[in-house]
């Protein structure tokens, strides 16, 4: 793979990553490490992988010189879900976040263990 996005569980992907990128890839994660532990990011360095995190709030928190980039990102995105160009993979929907919606998937996911 030239590019990786992480989506969860950095710690626990990270060798899976190393052996997937190919040399001078790109991964990118969006999440911290469980518990903020460190991770091994050596397991990169021979293959000259670059590695690097990405958080929404960035640059409003810093007040970046860029700020309006985000803007300009979230619309660019909405654009390509309405043009069909990005797609999601969800097969499942609870409806929005609550507390009986978690109960619920909760309930779901031990029965089927």
């Amino acid at each position: 793979m030239d590019y990786i996005l992480c989506f969860n569980s950095t710690e626990h992907h990270i060798q899976n990553m190393a052996d997937t990128i190919k040399p001078q890839g790109r991964i990118c994660t969006i999440v911290e490490t469980e518990n903020n532990q460190p991770v091994n990011i050596n397991v990169f360095q021979r293959k000259s992988v670059a590695l690097m995190w990405e958080l929404m709030f960035t640059r409003p928190i810093f007040q970046t010189p860029d700020m309006r980039k985000q803007h300009d990102l979230l619309n660019e995105t909405a654009r390509l879900l309405d043009e069909g160009v990005l797609r999601t993979i969800m097969t499942e929907s609870y409806g929005p976040l609550t507390a009986r919606t978690c109960e619920r998937r909760t309930q779901g996911l031990k029965q089927a263990l």
